[in-house]
């Protein structure tokens, strides 16, 4: 049909503005492709890149103006969007200075920032998160937001968000290493820089986004370790309380790539400590029915950390006792003695990693390495906080053959102390040992 009436072509993508529209346009057929690819149907290109970002932002520089005609397409890509280019790292030698000199400085609208802070757009805790403090326009369909700089060890944190729907494009976090001292700048001729440094005690360096003779885009990072723009504002969604819109958007993701839900996350933190970090008791609530797997010992911990007893308490509660291990296994995690541990898990792979912030669902187990990690620590006299909310916690959690921890603990600590009993004068490490016991005790009988 097109082939046979070629006018319609111009008068079709002349009403179209959309640079998105224009990309699935071009897929068609092969002359509507052709022509947008073409010197004259590049015009469209520019004109809808212009209508996101605005006339003041399109340079015309003489590299500008001859990549409208030759490439319009690349163009249009990176000035919306300067940071998918392959950054460059400049040399320093007076770089800054002339960045510096050139920048196109434009506070952005902090009304956008206060209603992203309002509806919590994004975690504001957490080891990569920090809170929203400033906006930077980069053109006038795209803002830089940046969190505070004494966030997280002095880390300033980026993201790139659409300034209408207040959309996220791409956050720096996938982009390049987080840097201390972290700064955005853009330049008079639309290139985007980085200036940072990777530790405190370095030269600051420069990243350049924008034009490169070769073209280079940086390729979307590898699912399997990097979720996509959409799977991150899935994670938001969970952190604002929406789980099961969350957990719909990315069932598709899941699906796709067989991931397991409890090993994807974002930013270093998993679905569950996502809505934990949320502060909504009912979100936590759905997302453990909705899915059960995150009924687990990383999820307690997580909630134990930031002090949430009742989202701890919730967690206990759902725990099926039969994934539960025997109260013996308990037991000999207390003794603890590596050969003999080795040789009981050789032929129980679930027990390998027993005790440890993974996903395994035994409670006590994971309480008895935790009280002995600290029970062995010379150096630390007072419980820490979550071991304190852990005895409170996990008191009465069954094992698998109907024991509680309490009896198991009380049991245990007899028999220990029993070694010392008789002794004319005891070491400081026995004193410090029968405070240790006796604490715990008092808070393992106290529920």
């Amino acid at each position: 049909m097109w082939a046979n009436i070629p006018d319609l072509i111009p008068f079709v993508c002349r009403h179209i503005t959309d640079v998105h529209s224009l990309a699935a346009l071009s897929g068609v057929n092969k002359a509507l492709n052709n022509y947008l690819f073409s010197t004259t149907g590049g015009k469209h290109w520019i004109r809808a890149g212009k209508l996101v970002c605005g006339d003041e932002y399109w340079p015309q520089d003489e590299e500008s103006l001859r990549l409208e005609e030759t490439d319009p397409r690349y163009i249009t890509k990176i000035r919306i969007c300067p940071w998918i280019s392959e950054p460059e790292e400049m040399n320093n030698d007076g770089m800054i200075r002339q960045i510096v000199d050139t920048e196109r400085l434009e506070s952005g609208d902090w009304r956008i920032l206060s209603q992203l802070d309002k509806t919590l757009w994004a975690p504001c805790t957490g080891k990569y998160y920090g809170k929203m403090t400033s906006i930077t326009k980069l053109h006038e369909g795209v803002s830089i937001i940046k969190s505070s700089p004494f966030a997280v060890n002095d880390t300033v944190f980026a993201y790139f968000i659409s300034s209408k729907e207040r959309r996220l494009l791409r956050d720096r976090f996938y982009l390049t290493k987080s840097g201390y001292n972290e700064s955005w700048h853009v330049s008079s001729n639309g290139n985007l820089y980085m200036i940072f440094k990777e530790l405190y005690f370095q030269p600051e360096r420069v990243l350049r986004f924008g034009i490169r003779t070769d073209k280079a885009i940086t390729p979307f990072p590898q699912q399997e370790y990097h979720p996509t723009t959409a799977t991150i504002q899935a994670f938001w969604s969970a952190f604002r309380g929406d789980v099961k819109e969350a957990l719909r958007m990315i069932a598709s993701m899941v699906e796709a790539f067989g991931t397991d839900i409890v090993y994807l996350d974002c930013h270093t933190i998993n679905l569950a400590g996502h809505v934990i970090n949320g502060g909504s008791f009912a979100a936590l609530k759905t997302l453990l029915e909705e899915a059960p797997c995150f009924i687990n010992e990383g999820t307690l911990k997580y909630a134990l950390e930031i002090g949430r007893e009742d989202m701890a308490k919730l967690i206990v509660s759902k725990i099926d006792p039969s994934h539960m291990h025997p109260s013996d296994t308990v037991r000999l995690m207390l003794t603890y003695n590596e050969e003999e541990w080795s040789t009981f898990t050789n032929d129980k792979e679930e027990l390998r990693y027993a005790g440890t912030d993974t996903t395994g669902k035994d409670i006590n187990l994971a309480f008895a390495w935790t009280w002995r990690t600290w029970r062995d620590n010379a150096n630390s006299c007072l419980m820490p906080p979550s071991l304190r909310l852990r005895c409170t916690v996990c008191a009465s959690i069954p094992t698998s053959d109907g024991k509680q921890l309490v009896d198991i603990m009380r049991a245990y600590t007899t028999e220990l102390l029993a070694n010392y009993d008789g002794e004319d004068e005891e070491t400081e490490d026995i004193v410090l040992l029968r405070r240790k016991i006796k604490s715990t005790m008092e808070l393992l009988t106290a529920t």
